[in-house]
């Protein structure tokens, strides 16, 4: 069978990017997420941001791990000013923007209306570049934007331009870094660089997540940051075990339970090579490695049907990370370095639902069956040899196992080090039907009510009816589902190929010492959003307690 029909197979839930690069795989990437580790150097900074920038106008979502950066002291003090015909239609915009911005400047550094150099002039992201070595010099200079579209223009592919006044903005972000060099100035640009992106372009889905260890010397610094100053992006930290005795522990819990900060456990690959979690937590990579996505619609499928659905998956993942021609940007890891893919699943509340099994019930059916795999030599070969029983919950959870068995099989018939993930999907999931012709409900995790309003920025309003015997996250408790994403997680885990989970914590879990301790001993890789599950008839973006600017719907589409 051609790899790309297997899509329409019963089961098989394609994310949203990688439809529209199926039917025209020209321009934007399949992929879904990116990371870029910074060194501690200004050559290495300025350079990112054109990489940040191409990873989100190619792909969609940017993680940023700054754990090696330090301040660099002695920053340049040159100055900048900006220019603009006084016949461009924001011409206005723009003296008002040098109004609150004042300063002289003597050097012109002229701008093409194009991200990239395509000629004489410069592209935008190399003129970051250029602009910011210029300033580190000492040089006062004048940013020459007269070439920019107006804002709301359309070009001929479909890009709505977001003015000169808007890339001023990124300039000026620049400009301050470099006079204050510290960790804040410089998340500050990033976050300028993703607002500026999303506000134009067909794709307003990016996203950026930002990264720093708990033992980094402005930590305290990155978390008390206030959040109108890196309003597009998010904010994470990498921690260990030894975050239970530091000082920055009631800060982190205060952040988290404010819904401000996401965490990461530090982790390794087999060889000792460092891997870095991307921006919705689920998927681990190292640097400028990506992420192509793929999930298995359980709602859809019958028990019997789960171990070849995750076979068939695996087969289309595979073949999509082998044909999605990411070296094109010259940017990331090449196919043949970028040994990973995350297979994912959806609609397991459905599923449950439409065989009349409690989350309960199944936790408790999850939990036998894998402590006596993980007594066993070769669980394959226990799970091959298992005679299904007539307890339904535990029949499910056997051709789950027996689905990621067969998966692994094929991933490591192609090379990947790791395969397996569970990701937000809460845009995909919309686009998806159970059996009985209900939506889908995202990722693992029960609804937040059985029916939904979501206010997604960037495709408008949607609504859900999940299936009517659907257990919502109130009846379920957070107990069952912290232990169900353990489940998850020890099942990726036996195949050899586990990514991690996005694993929320809902408002039900207060964040405690209690909670963080539970959590770093568990075989958890992260927690993502805080959210709200609490008395809701209906979910939108408003009711999620993140505060960002928006969702992120990265890995969500």
């Amino acid at each position: 069978m051609d790899w790309q029909n297997i899509a329409q197979k019963t089961g098989q839930a394609v994310v949203g990017r990688v439809k529209s690069w199926l039917a025209n795989p020209v321009g934007r990437l399949p992929v879904s997420c990116t990371v870029r580790v910074v060194e501690d150097n200004f050559a290495d900074i300025f350079s990112s941001w054109k990489f940040v920038s191409k990873a989100l106008r190619f792909g969609a979502g940017c993680a940023v791990n700054l754990e090696k950066y330090r301040s660099i002291p002695f920053g340049g003090r040159g100055q900048i000013t900006f220019l603009l015909d006084e016949g461009h239609p924001d011409y206005a915009d723009m003296q008002e923007f040098l109004r609150l911005n004042p300063t002289t400047a003597f050097k012109v550094v002229a701008v093409d209306d194009s991200m990239e150099t395509v000629g004489d002039l410069l592209g935008i992201e190399d003129s970051w570049e250029q602009v910011a070595w210029l300033l580190n010099r000492g040089e006062h200079i004048a940013v020459d934007l007269s070439r920019l579209r107006p804002k709301g223009t359309v070009n001929k592919h479909g890009l709505i331009a977001s003015g000169p006044v808007s890339f001023a903005h990124i300039y000026m972000a620049i400009a301050q870094f470099i006079w204050q060099p510290d960790l804040s100035r410089l998340c500050a640009v990033y976050s300028r660089i993703n607002e500026v992106l999303r506000r134009g372009g067909m794709y307003r889905n990016g996203a950026i997540t930002l990264f720093v260890d708990y033992e980094h010397p402005s930590a305290k610094d990155y978390l008390q940051m206030p959040r109108t100053q890196i309003e597009w992006a998010k904010r994470a930290l990498v921690v260990d075990d030894g975050l239970l005795e530091h000082d920055l522990l009631p800060l982190v819990m205060k952040s988290m339970a404010e819904g401000d900060l996401f965490l990461a456990k530090k982790r390794f690959d087999d060889t000792g090579n460092r891997l870095y979690s991307q921006v919705c937590m689920e998927i681990f990579l190292k640097s400028t490695d990506t992420c192509t996505l793929h999930h298995i619609n359980l709602g859809e499928l019958e028990i019997e049907q789960i171990p070849q659905a995750f076979e068939d998956g695996m087969k289309f993942l595979c073949q999509l990370h082998r044909n999605s021609n990411i070296d094109s940007l010259g940017i990331y890891l090449p196919a043949d370095e970028s040994k990973q893919v995350g297979l994912g699943v959806l609609g397991l509340a459905n599923f449950l639902a439409i065989y009349g099994i409690s989350y309960k019930s199944f936790v408790y059916a999850f939990e036998e069956v894998l402590d006596r795999l993980y007594l066993a030599d070769d669980p394959a070969l226990v799970l091959q040899e298992t005679t299904a029983p007539d307890e339904v919950a535990t029949r499910a959870v056997l051709a789950l196992l027996q689905g990621y068995m067969r998966a692994a099989k094929v991933a490591r018939a192609y090379g990947m080090e790791r395969a397996f993930a569970i990701a937000p999907t809460a845009t995909s999931s919309f686009n998806y039907r159970d059996a009985q012709g209900y939506v889908t409900t995202p990722n693992i995790a029960p609804p937040i009510a059985r029916s939904v309003l979501r206010d997604s920025q960037e495709f408008g309003l949607l609504e859900a009816d999940y299936h009517p015997n659907c257990e919502t996250a109130a009846e379920v408790g957070f107990d069952i589902y912290f232990r169900l994403a353990c489940c998850f997680q020890r099942a990726m885990n036996l195949t050899g190929l586990a990514h991690a989970i996005s694993f929320d914590v809902w408002d039900q879990q207060p964040i405690n010492e209690e909670f963080i301790v539970r959590w770093l001993k568990s075989p958890l890789w992260t927690t993502y959003y805080r959210t709200a599950t609490l008395g809701l008839d209906a979910v939108d973006k408003s009711r999620i307690l993140c505060a960002t600017n928006g969702e992120c719907e990265t890995c969500a589409t």
